[in-house]
């Protein structure tokens, strides 16, 4: 079993932190973590009393952003990935 993200590596910060995070580094139009996609997911629909928690990159090759919304522990994640785990991570091994 892989492990994708060490839950120690994250903290919990505050709403407007986490949003200032997911702007300076998630890449925007190109990337499709656009204002539009903050508004309808985190003001629009937000989960009252959710916690906020990140993981900055670990280096300058985690550049892929990635958002979690987990329901069971009531939390929105957000962290970064390199390509290579980004690329494989829907691989299992009955996967053609």
């Amino acid at each position: 079993m892989r492990v994708w993200a060490d839950k120690t590596a994250f903290r919990e910060v505050t709403k407007e932190e986490f949003r200032k995070i997911y702007f300076r580094l998630g890449g925007g139009d190109r990337s499709g973590w656009t204002a539009d996609y903050w508004q309808e997911f985190f003001e629009d629909a937000v989960n009252p009393g959710w916690r906020f928690m990140v993981e900055e990159p670990r280096g300058p090759e985690h550049d892929r952003m990635w958002l979690v919304t987990d329901h069971e522990t009531t939390e929105y994640r957000l962290f970064f990935m390199t390509d290579d785990p980004t690329e494989s991570f829907f691989d299992y091994p009955e996967k053609e």
